[in-house]
């Protein structure tokens, strides 16, 4: 509901009758610690948010305990062509939060803190 926020993309969310949501109901037990959103504006924009967080890193991993936030089109996306970007819905302002074992209170102030810059 943050106004800097276009969309969030996250299995929890999908709603009845996305076929999408069919998937995840046959293939999961639960949603997950991965959640993208797009913020309003572009990559500019997105590197302002990323730039501002305190307790996550700007990192990619595989199975670290860590709090970590990356843009998808230009770390691990970065090699995949234009086409099959748009393709996956991969955009210059989407951000990816990988959610570790911090306090909740910290991970939201964090988010909170970081989206300020565009409010």
């Amino acid at each position: 509901a943050h106004p800097a926020v276009e969309k969030v993309h996250y299995p929890g969310l999908l709603e009845e009758g996305d076929p999408q949501r069919a998937i995840f109901d046959r293939q999961c037990t639960g949603a997950g610690s991965l959640i993208s959103f797009e913020i309003r504006g572009g990559q500019k924009e997105a590197f302002r948010v990323l730039d501002r967080f305190e307790v996550m890193r700007l990192a990619v991993s595989l199975g670290g305990t860590e709090s970590l936030v990356e843009h998808p089109k230009s770390m691990t996306h970065a090699d995949v062509p234009p086409e099959e970007l748009a393709r996956y819905g991969v955009k210059d302002n989407m951000i990816r939060i990988s959610v570790g074992l911090e306090h909740i209170s910290d991970i939201l102030r964090d988010v909170d803190h970081a989206l300020e810059v565009l409010t």
